[in-house]
């Protein structure tokens, strides 16, 4: 599910919708038209938040719906990344085609169209509490499908209505509830913390490749991935590490080969380190999934149910999801943290036996010793988004709505924090492959390290001389995160 909801953001498959998933949107709707001439409602013929107890009389019930779609579109900022408001987009799609939320089959087949003509409803970063669902980003996806706001169409912004227009597509008149289900759910938390899972997942793999080819350029010993220490404490996660590390050492003739006693705990601990990310993603996959394949808006409609049929509840609320994102954030931080040291140890003449900080000509020339500054920097940087956003709160709507998850805070913080933490991978793949050639041991490294040297030396050459290294880090990034099947998905658009 999550590797789908990828594709879909990058525009790499298109959506269809089955008959099946139709009949049962087209089921509560139909429930929906019956009950809403013959009792109270919330959303349908009543105010929202601390305006529930207003009534609204029949005859005006879609405009009360556009009063409310124009009304939570009050985000400001600079605009969401194309892929993650089309992530949002699909996984809104996914929860209204369950059948629960009361929408009409033409609302979710012009949600598909947006879809599939990758037209992006401008989307700004700020606004959602995460509380009663990422209201705000919702509602500016929402004001597209009226024909209304700003849109993105081949990259460009313009008005919703002109583009519609040119594609043929009938801007949505919404019916009684329709508003509201469309901006109420964690869609926008949702799609951020996918996007920033399937980067870490990818991550965690290269981090561990990474590591690997650090090691061996120090010569480092293998004893700490020897399989007979992680089975006596048989933690999934860190054993997956041990693994895969040792196995990208395999069929390397430079492992073992410094006389050091034992090695620092950037190497000796990688399986401990690396392996509780692994635990973490683990956690998060679970929930993520669920999340995106869950009915999270309010209120709920079972239209086969006789007894009090339309139940109102707090799904829309993203507490899960902004938890998930913080523990992921939090067990991340460290794998930066470890890269960073272990540059710091190939930049060292006493573990390398090569010139401080790799410098052709030390004192003339600097060499990479900046590396390891924008790497701490970056650092830094991680620890900073890592602080907890689930622990956070607020009281808004005249206190009705008085407990926020802060998920969209949560789950963007994570997105950024991945980006940052390939940077500091691509600063050590850097360091890394200069000292390897410095010590012209390319045909040793193993063949998985070698496969990686020979991916970066083709857009990276052995630095000779000192040379701004900002433009090496960046090309070092591009070509790690292809190498390791991520996209840098970012949350902002560029």
């Amino acid at each position: 599910m999550i590797d789908d909801v990828a594709s879909i953001a990058l525009g790499e498959a298109s959506i269809r919708l089955s008959d099946a998933a139709l009949k049962r949107v087209a089921a509560c709707r139909e429930f929906v038209s019956r009950i809403v001439s013959k009792r109270r409602v919330y959303g349908v013929n009543t105010g929202f938040g601390k305006l529930a107890d207003k009534t609204v009389e029949a005859h005006r019930a879609a405009e009360l719906q556009r009063n409310l779609v124009r009304s939570h579109s009050a985000g400001v900022g600079p605009h969401l990344s194309r892929e993650l408001v089309r992530a949002a987009m699909v996984l809104r799609l996914n929860s209204l085609l369950k059948g629960y939320s009361g929408v009409t089959p033409e609302l979710v087949k012009s949600l598909a169209g947006l879809l599939n003509e990758d037209i992006i409803p401008a989307v700004p970063v700020y606004g959602s509490l995460g509380a009663s669902g990422d209201l705000a980003p919702l509602a500016h996806i929402a004001l597209t499908l009226i024909g209304e706001g700003l849109c993105y169409e081949k990259g460009v912004i313009r008005s919703s209505a002109e583009v519609l227009g040119k594609h043929r597509l009938k801007p949505v008149t919404l019916q009684p509830k329709e508003g509201l289900a469309l901006i109420n759910g964690t869609q926008a938390t949702t799609a951020a913390a996918i996007l920033a899972y399937f980067e870490a997942e990818r991550l965690v793999e290269a981090f561990d490749q990474v590591a690997a080819l650090t090691i061996q350029v120090l010569g480092s010993s293998m004893q700490p991935f020897d399989s007979r220490i992680h089975a006596l404490r048989p933690l999934e996660g860190q054993q997956e590490s041990a693994r895969r590390v040792l196995s990208t050492l395999q069929g390397s003739s430079l492992v073992d080969s410094s006389k050091r006693t034992q090695e620092p705990y950037s190497i000796r601990c990688i399986p401990q380190v690396h392996g509780s990310a692994r635990l973490a993603l683990k956690f998060a996959a679970g929930v993520l999934a669920t999340e995106a394949n869950s009915v999270s808006d309010n209120p709920i409609v079972f239209s086969s149910s006789g007894n009090n049929p339309v139940v109102s509840g707090g799904n829309f609320h993203a507490q899960p999801v902004s938890l998930v994102c913080d523990t992921l954030a939090l067990a991340l931080v460290p794998l930066g943290h470890l890269s960073e040291k272990r540059i710091e140890k190939t930049l060292d003449s006493r573990f390398t036996g090569l010139t401080d900080f790799l410098s052709a000509e030390p004192g003339l020339n600097t060499g990479f010793m900046i590396a390891q500054y924008t790497a701490a920097s970056l650092a830094e940087e991680c620890r900073l988004l890592a602080t907890p956003a689930s622990v956070d709160t607020a009281s808004v709507s005249g206190g009705q709505e008085d407990h926020a998850s802060m998920g969209f805070h949560a789950s963007r913080k994570l997105l950024a924090l991945v980006d940052k933490l390939w940077y500091i991978a691509a600063a050590e793949v850097l360091c890394s492959c200069q000292a390897a050639d410095m010590k012209q041991v390319e045909e040793k490294l193993s063949p998985k390290s070698r496969v990686l040297h020979k991916l970066v030396r083709r857009r990276v050459p052995f630095a000779t001389q000192d040379t701004p290294l900002s433009p090496l880090i960046e090309e070092t990034r591009v070509v790690i995160v292809s190498h390791f099947g991520a996209h840098g998905f970012k949350c902002i658009q560029p």
